[in-house]
Parts: C-alpha cells; sequence; structure tokens
C-alpha cells in the first residue's frame, strides 16, 4: 500500500524536460530510495512533489487524493509532505532562533495558542535529541548534524504524513551521518512516517530504503525491493553504480565513464546505450538499443528495468568485470 503515488510525472525547463513521464510509489510507513547521478532529475521530482516547481504533465497523489487541486482540502492534504533540504544552514533563517523557526512552521500549520506552540516546540526539540536549550539559540551555534536536526523538527511540526529527505546527510561529516540517519528510522517508527529518501550514496540508501528506483537522464531506468535490486540488478547503469561502491576484496568492476548526455538532445533509443558496454555485447542486426525505447519495461513489475538486455546483465557484467569500462 501507498502513501504517495506520482504518476507519469513530467517536468520542462524551457527546452530541457527535466522529469520524463516518471511513476513513484512511496510505501505506506516505509522508505522509496530514489538515486542517481548530479543532474538526474531526483530533487527536481522531490520540489515539485512539495509545489515548488510546476509539473508540466502526470500526477502526485496522496492517499488517493490529486496534490495539484486548489482550496482548502488540498492545502491541508500538501501539509502532510514535507521536506528536508540537503543545506541545513541555508535552509534556516539566521536571524530566527531554533525555537522560533519551529514556532513559525507551528503557526502555520496547526491551530495552537501560543502557549501551545511553545510546549510542542519543546517536544519537537525533545523528540529530534537536542536540548531544550537549543531553543533561544541561533543556526550558527549549531554543529551541522544539530542544525539537520532542528530542519527535521521544523518539518514534524506540521505533522507530516510523508517525509522527503533531500541528501540530507551528504553536507556532514562521516561520523555525524550516521547518527542522522539512526535518527530518522527512529522517527519512522515511531510516528509512523513515511520516506522519498533521495541520495547518490548507495551504501546509505540500501541502510535506508525498502524499495529502491534509479533515475538516469530525467526517467526510472530500474526499480525493485531494495535487496533485490542490489543482489541482481537488471539494468547496467544500476550495474555500474554499484560497482562504484568499494568493497573489500573486490579489485575489479565495470566503471562507469562520461558524463549524462546533454538533455535538451537525449539520445535516440535507450537513453543509457552510448555509456553502455553490455547491450553491444549481446545485440545483433538492427540496432534494438539506438531505436527502440525500452522505458515501458519498468512498469508493472516487482523489478522492473528499462533495458532491452535485463536478463543479460549478471553473465556480462561477470564476462566484463576485470578491468573493463563502460563508455
Amino acid at each position: 500500500m501507498s502513501s504517495l503515488e506520482v504518476h507519469g510525472l513530467s517536468i520542462q525547463y524551457g527546452p530541457i524536460t527535466a522529469v520524463d513521464g516518471v511513476d513513484l510509489a512511496i510505501p505506506e510507513h516505509g522508505t522509496l530510495g530514489l538515486v542517481g547521478e548530479s543532474g538526474s532529475g531526483k530533487s527536481t521530482i522531490a520540489r515539485a512533489i512539495v509545489g515548488l516547481v510546476p509539473v508540466a504533465t502526470g500526477e502526485v497523489r496522496m492517499d488517493g487524493m490529486p496534490l495539484q487541486l486548489r482550496g482548502g482540502g488540498a492545502r491541508a492534504l500538501r501539509r502532510r509532505v514535507q521536506m528536508v533540504f540537503q543545506d541545513p544552514y541555508s535552509s534556516l533563517n539566521p536571524r530566527m532562533t531554533a525555537g522560533e523557526a519551529i514556532d513559525e512552521a507551528l503557526q502555520v500549520n496547526r491551530p495552537l495558542s501560543p502557549a501551545q506552540r511553545w510546549d510542542e516546540v519543546l517536544s519537537l526539540l525533545d523528540l529530534v535529541a537536542l536540548d531544550r536549550g537549543a531553543a533561544g539559540r541561533f543556526p550558527h551555534q549549531f554543529s551541522g548534524g544539530q542544525r539537520q536536526r532542528i530542519a527535521i523538527a521544523r518539518a514534524l511540526a506540521a505533522d507530516p504524513q510523508v517525509l522527503i529527505a533531500d541528501e540530507v546527510t551528504s553536507s556532514l561529516d562521516v561520523s555525524v551521518q550516521a547518527n542522522v540517519l539512526n535518527l530518522l528510522r527512529e522517527l519512522q517508527a515511531r510516528l509512523g512516517l513515511s520516506y522519498l529518501f533521495i541520495s547518490h550514496n548507495l551504501s546509505v540508501v540500501r541502510y535506508m530504503s525498502d524499495q529502491v528506483a534509479v533515475m538516469y537522464l530525467g526517467r526510472i531506468v530500474e526499480a525493485a525491493p531494495t535487496e533485490d535490486l542490489f543482489s541482481r540488478p537488471q539494468h547496467p547503469y544500476t550495474r555500474a553504480l554499484i560497482d562504484a561502491v568499494p568493497q573489500p576484496g573486490v579489485r575489479s568492476m565495470v566503471r562507469l565513464e562520461g558524463e549524462i548526455p546533454d538533455p535538451r538532445r537525449p539520445p535516440s533509443g535507450c537513453r543509457f546505450h552510448p555509456r553502455c558496454a553490455i547491450g553491444p555485447l549481446v545485440r545483433s542486426g538492427r540496432d534494438i538499443c539506438v531505436d527502440v525505447d525500452p522505458q515501458s519495461g519498468t512498469r508493472g513489475r516487482p523489478h522492473a528495468a528499462a533495458c532491452h538486455f535485463a536478463g543479460e546483465v549478471g553473465s556480462r557484467h561477470d564476462a566484463l568485470a576485470a578491468g573493463t569500462t563502460l563508455r
């Protein structure tokens, strides 16, 4: 069962289609991880869900209701989806104390008296494991991890059902990242939250997620339950991303080289084919990877990949692993 669903979502920036026909479903009380290189469209989807960028086509549905509808009912639905951004310092007002920042979110989202709001501010600080004295301090007086906890508390002030975490640990020291991730997992268990967890770090995504969707050049190219995706990737792009994660005792890998193509002129057929080493080894005759778009292959199956040769990825990867590059 899904708490939030994205259907056929497309987003335009002038001549660029930043997101192209994306379908996603965030599991109720669970976590959908969204991964891909920078520029693949991950954060654009997140911003579209919370209404920060306009949607060209498609829709976002919360509990079966479109979030794009206008009126009080739609506003109440949108409040149930909150977002935590990558850089906690830039997302907090430097002239407001932590308590004031959380109180402001309460004023907007919940009909409480000033005294009730302040009690809730202190309770939210408790919830994210910050001392209550933090309410009177300004953002520059906190560490990066503490600022991210304040940003999480502010998002929770709206009493959300879905929390979108967009690269929430990427700007933090490695020693602090685990603490924030563990806090998110504790909050999910305690509050029954659903997460859209966006990251380029596959190890973090594997730790946090129940299901994973992989993005490339504005599209979902593979989607599966987490352990199934990591143990049996069916798209060569997913395979290359996984191989890029260092593993003890593993010396050789299929490496991903080159850049994402210009989104103003996406490749024909499979968008990944200019960088793929697996397709050329298995196709013959008519060049299906160049001519035919395999995107429809991602729909309607628990583990789906937009690759004409999804069944070949594992065996071809084994053959290529010794020092081969994906170009």
